[in-house]
């Protein structure tokens, strides 16, 4: 697919260590200013940080809202927009148009962290954790183990045997955040080409073709794929808590920025609520 609109990077490529590609639907205008209003705001206090939106389009129906979009992208020059049909179905494709763009509009940047936009980022937890990562390959998230394909038709996540007919999925990070290094997102991508597209982008990217190139998807607690409990103190350990509405956004940022926590640090077992399941790692044959 063509590029629609595409956000400056080279002027701050050198600059940047991390990238944060926030997936987004081309209506979801407040959700995109809530985030630039609240978390990715903290990009002017924490370095080597940038924040962008990636889009699809909405084929013919979409004349005004491009148009408004157009706009948005003009104002702030953070959309990154492809020019395919943004739909639950095309997860695969965005998270593929974000390798294959991260590859080459941005050769000079290290990281690369894809979240969602009901997501609440903690930037400089993350920058904190890349600086002092020492793993040439780093793919990190909320990892899940031991899932099993569902086959139920009527349900969201259904999963075909011609599509995919092992019992188990391989290890994965679940899709609200995960943290890809530069060399993980060539090497992914290489593999994409090579490989049959299977629908649930998080299994695909992170699980099959991280399994085909030989990297384990590593756990952080301090990734989450729920809600996590509205407390500053927790918010100010973590990276990522995800099923946010724009106001808890808001207000988490609110306490979080005025320092409203006054408790002692929590336990790194007490940052969520489950772990990652029981997990062993097949090498790729």
């Amino acid at each position: 697919p063509s590029t629609v609109c595409n956000p400056n990077t080279e002027n701050s490529d050198q600059d940047l260590v991390i990238l944060v590609i926030v997936f987004s639907a081309m209506t979801n205008f407040q959700e995109r200013q809530t985030i630039r209003d609240s978390w990715a705001s903290e990009v002017i206090s924490v370095p080597q940080t940038k924040v962008i939106f990636l889009l699809g389009t909405m084929g013919n129906l979409s004349n005004d809202v491009q148009s408004n979009v157009t706009c948005e992208s003009g104002t702030h020059d953070d959309i990154l927009q492809e020019d395919f049909i943004d739909s639950y179905a095309n997860l695969t494709v965005k998270s593929l148009m974000l390798l294959k763009w991260f590859n080459k509009s941005c050769k000079n940047i290290s990281y690369v962290l894809k979240t969602d936009d009901d997501a609440y980022i903690n930037l400089k937890n993350l920058h904190n954790l890349v600086i002092k990562n020492k793993k040439t390959d780093l793919l990190m998230g909320t990892l899940i183990c031991g899932n099993t394909p569902i086959r139920d038709p009527y349900n969201k996540h259904f999963s075909p045997k011609y599509m995919y007919g092992k019992t188990r999925y391989p290890n994965y990070l679940l899709g609200t955040a995960y943290l890809m290094s530069r060399s993980i997102t060539s090497k992914l991508y290489e593999a994409a080409l090579e490989t049959s597209v299977f629908h649930m982008e998080d299994v695909f990217i992170t699980g099959i073709l991280a399994q085909s190139i030989g990297v384990r998807p590593e756990d952080n607690v301090g990734f989450s794929y729920i809600e996590r409990l509205a407390t500053p103190c927790l918010y100010e350990q973590t990276i990522s808590s995800h099923h946010l509405s724009m106001n808890e956004i808001k207000d988490m940022y609110g306490k979080v920025k005025e320092k409203q926590c006054k408790g002692a640090p929590h336990k790194k077992k007490f940052l969520r609520t489950y772990g990652s399941g029981q997990c062993t790692w097949e090498p790729p044959k």
